[in-house]
């Protein structure tokens, strides 16, 4: 049993990917309640300031993303990941050492765009994987949920013992560890070789099933983080439960969160991908509005239990569905800039809600997100089906007569 899941987990395609986008990119946002505070204590800031700097990290981490995504294909994805990860450490490193402000941002616009740039490489290097983009893809997540469950009981200790630079240095140890794995990426594969020299990054971009990823993958992230965001709030707030009871609730929110990819790996092999996306998009769009409308202590604790397990899954599905979509991993770039993108608005929006309508604003957003989310993975969906469309076509008009290759490809 123990030789299988080396086999299958433990190899170069998975494993760098793996440091690449939860040992690097994502490893500052599975921690980032503990950071969030951290940052408060330790400037003596408002919650409003901590939450611009916090933004400011994110919307770079977006920034980072974009701006690697179009050449991502031109380098070697190693090298990129690699000085996306020495970015990441030397702003964490600067940011540490800031006395003001000012250059709190510049510094963490530093790490913000070497996040940006690590996860791209990682999301590219295993949509260059061309098939089996999906199942490696999934891997990855299950791999994933054990660096959240290990940082989400490492980190907190780290913070109570050493504040915000123990966090970070912290953070930077992580990050240096990973390297070996980093540089195990795979320099090249079939699937890049296939792609036609026609296809430009910037048509793959551009395309309306790339458009349509990107903003499935916006909307997700940004009804996700919206609840996520006020979801300790309704708890304590609106539920009344105490918070030494939230903080068991929500490790255990952390421990279902295996759960996930392990049930998409098992599903895949029975329910068609386009299926499982819809039903990730249904269920977590579900929970969400139970979370911030439910007036019931066993509802919400449900939800919250079932809320990572089905984050998972769906987020599996999604980038297995953009890195299949695009070889060159073009769009599964994109599509981690645009989870950024979706995480760094949602606390505007959902604050903005709250302030200027209260609980019905806020759910009204909530469901629009939600509603976004779906037509956006239908139009995926359908999108994705044309070209089995026009190949059946193609077939036909073969039968009928002889047209050249040429028009064939035009076809």
């Amino acid at each position: 049993m123990l030789k299988g899941f080396r086999q299958l987990y433990l190899n170069r395609e998975v494993l760098g990917p793996f440091a690449a986008i939860y040992g690097v990119g994502f490893a500052p946002l599975l921690i980032l309640p503990f950071l969030f505070t951290a940052i408060i204590s330790y400037f003596s800031i408002s919650e409003a300031q901590a939450g611009v700097l916090v933004s400011t990290e994110l919307g770079a981490m977006c920034l980072g993303s974009l701006l690697i995504a179009t050449v991502v294909d031109r380098f070697p994805k190693k090298y990129v990941a690699v000085f996306g990860t020495a970015l990441a450490v030397i702003g964490n490193l600067l940011f540490m050492s800031s006395t003001t402000l000012m250059t709190s941002y510049a510094y963490l616009v530093i790490a913000g765009l070497g996040y940006g740039i690590a996860l791209a490489a990682g999301n590219a290097a295993v949509a260059a994987l061309g098939a089996r983009s999906s199942d490696i893809f999934n891997k990855v997540v299950l791999l994933g949920t054990f660096m959240m469950i290990l940082l989400l009981n490492i980190f907190p200790r780290i913070i109570v013992a050493w504040s915000l630079p123990g966090a970070l240095i912290g953070l930077a140890v992580l990050h240096c560890l990973l390297i070996p794995l980093l540089l195990a990426i795979p320099t090249s594969t079939h699937a890049e070789a296939a792609q036609s020299s026609h296809d430009s990054k910037y048509a793959i971009l551009f395309k309306p099933l790339s458009i349509a990823i990107i903003l499935m993958m916006f909307c997700y992230f940004v009804r996700d983080t919206m609840v996520w965001v006020f979801a300790e709030n309704i708890a304590n707030t609106r539920l009344g439960i105490a918070p030494e009871n939230i903080g068991f609730l929500f490790s255990i929110h952390g421990a279902t969160s295996l759960l996930g990819p392990l049930l998409l790996i098992w599903m895949m092999r029975r329910i068609s991908q386009q299926k499982l996306l819809l039903m990730g998009i249904i269920v977590t769009g579900i929970i969400s509005m139970v979370v911030s409308q439910t007036q019931s202590v066993f509802w919400f604790s449900s939800m919250v239990i079932l809320w990572s397990t089905a984050h998972f899954f769906t987020y599996s599905c999604v980038m297995g569905f953009a890195a299949a979509a695009d070889p060159k991993g073009v769009v599964a770039a994109v599509a981690g800039a645009a989870v950024m993108g979706g995480t760094a608005v949602a606390p505007a929006i959902a604050g903005y809600a709250m302030d200027s309508g209260g609980l019905t604003a806020f759910t009204v957003g909530v469901a629009t997100a939600v509603l976004a989310t779906f037509i956006f993975s239908c139009l995926s969906i359908y999108l994705r089906g044309k070209p089995k469309g026009l190949e059946r076509q193609a077939k036909k008009l073969l039968q009928v007569s002889e047209p050249s290759k040429l028009q064939i490809k035009e076809i």
